[in-house]
């Protein structure tokens, strides 16, 4: 078991082996380790590098010192060190210190171990984050590991965009004058009416003296692409995934940063938190997925409509009978109630976003109602 003096040695090792900026964060983690005292030293060593090799195959470049510096202060040989990586690549025979594993990677998630610190000067919305990640690390120890670490993914991806919110309007009320130029976001399940939302918001803008655009997700590049795999062989969801993030990457991020300087409103119809709800039986959280579309422009105003998914798939077949257009593969009864379900859970990852029901208004009805929530929000 490891005592008190091992548990002050491993503590030391971890904080000398981080830069200044994290030493704060990481010493939280160090507060959890007398949940774990039934385990041997050599297991939890090997289940605590586990964790630490786990984020560090994510690019942490940090953690590649602490696992080092960690191994060789507490003597881990290099059988010690393969354990830890058998443990963190989820081996059979090691089933039974891969839950601590989890857990212990989901507490220096929470920690904040991966550089998403939250601010020491905490504006009133980020302090109902600090309080879920407080009651989840207090939970830790009674709860799945799954939960716990997907839980600390969705705080800290909230926390990291509320700073940049909270920044947004900091900047806005230094300079009151600068003009918001906003990228606005128009979600939800096929057949809600997000379209023609959108472009009756487009034809409101530009009629009032405001130049507004529409923004088209994927482009065509990403359909030439999707029908080379075709031909070739059956995609999955993974390799969809990242061959829409090579999309946007290449075409759809550099285009909103045109419009952006050329003082344009940008309105799209689509985006990648239809990534998340389309492509998640990928190996990928949703936060991951945000984290995975970093390099994006944040929009300003993320709009979900929520809508009966029998009603929305109503639409879909008038659509088609009226348009001749052809059904998508989605676009099923079955995927439209998933979808609608994981656009709600989303929602909550996003300080900048609003659900509107949708269903008993009529168009010029949601349009107004739109309408104004801009006006006020941005």
């Amino acid at each position: 078991m490891l005592t008190r003096e091992e548990q002050d040695l491993l503590q030391k090792t971890v904080l000398q082996a981080v830069p200044a900026e994290m030493q704060a964060a990481l010493s939280g983690v160090f507060r959890w380790f007398a949940y774990f005292g039934q385990y041997v030293k050599s297991d939890y060593i090997h289940a605590l590098l586990a964790a630490v090799i786990a984020i560090a195959k994510e690019n942490h470049l940090a953690y590649l010192q602490i696992v080092k510096m960690a191994a060789q202060s507490l003597g881990a040989d290099v059988e010690s060190i393969a354990a830890a990586n058998n443990i963190a690549d989820g081996a059979p025979e090691n089933s039974v210190l891969a839950p601590l594993a989890d857990i212990l990677q989901a507490t220096l998630l929470l920690a904040g171990a991966d550089r998403l610190l939250l601010p020491e000067s905490i504006h009133a919305p980020e302090q109902r984050f600090q309080h879920m990640a407080r009651a989840l690390t207090e939970a830790i120890p009674h709860i799945r590991p799954a939960t716990a670490q997907a839980t600390a993914e969705n705080i800290l991806v909230t926390a990291r965009l509320l700073r940049e919110e909270s920044r947004r309007h900091l900047e806005l009320a230094e300079t009151p004058d600068e003009k918001i130029h906003p990228y606005i976001i128009i979600e939800g399940v096929s057949g809600s009416g997000k379209t023609t939302q959108a472009e009756m918001l487009a034809h409101r803008y530009n009629t009032g003296g405001r130049s507004a655009v529409m923004l088209h997700e994927p482009s065509e590049w990403f359909w030439r692409q999707k029908r080379q795999m075709d031909d070739v062989s059956p995609y999955n969801d993974d390799q969809l995934l990242f061959l829409l993030l090579a999309d946007r990457s290449l075409h759809i991020a550099p285009t909103l940063q045109n419009f952006l300087s050329e003082d344009k409103i940008i309105i799209a119809s689509r985006s990648f938190l239809s990534t998340i709800v389309y492509q998640s039986h990928t190996h990928y959280t949703a936060a991951q997925i945000i984290r995975l579309h970093q390099f994006m422009p944040r929009p300003a105003r993320i709009i979900i409509f929520d809508m009966d998914p029998a009603l929305a798939m109503e639409r879909v077949i008038t659509r088609e009978r009226e348009q001749g257009r052809t059904r998508n593969e989605y676009e099923l009864l079955e995927l439209l109630q998933r979808h609608r379900q994981k656009f709600r859970e989303i929602a909550d990852l996003f300080p900048f976003c609003r659900i509107i029901s949708v269903d008993a208004y009529s168009r010029d009805e949601l349009h107004d109602i739109i309408w104004n929530d801009l006006q006020l929000y941005l």
